[in-house]
């Protein structure tokens, strides 16, 4: 009975209420970020397209996390700074660029 209920309520938002629809969040940004570049805000134009990357689910970060074999740490105790410095180019794919010995 709480599903039957539960399903009608969203669906009677999703038809009622636009915002809550994530596609027609994303159009209105949208919207706005154009209108924005067409009267020369680049900065709010910045903020729509920044808005709709973090409606998609935040893929707008740059961030990157490193682990070690399966997801652990990076296991660095016994390797030498080659051994170290061999790694992180392996878990960043940068080839053949010469890369400054670690300091510790």
């Amino acid at each position: 009975m709480f599903w039957l209920f539960h399903n009608a309520f969203l669906k009677h938002i999703e038809e009622h209420v636009p915002g809550s629809n994530k596609a027609v969040r994303l159009m209105r940004l949208e919207k706005a970020a154009v209108y924005y570049e067409s009267v020369g805000n680049y900065m709010a134009m910045a903020d729509m397209t920044e808005r709709q990357a973090k409606e998609m689910g935040n893929v707008h970060s740059n961030r990157r996390e490193l682990t070690g074999r399966a997801g652990g740490p990076i296991e660095y105790a016994d390797m030498t700074d080659e051994q170290i410095d061999a790694e992180l180019r392996q878990l960043l794919g940068i080839e053949d660029e010469v890369v400054e010995p670690a300091k510790h």
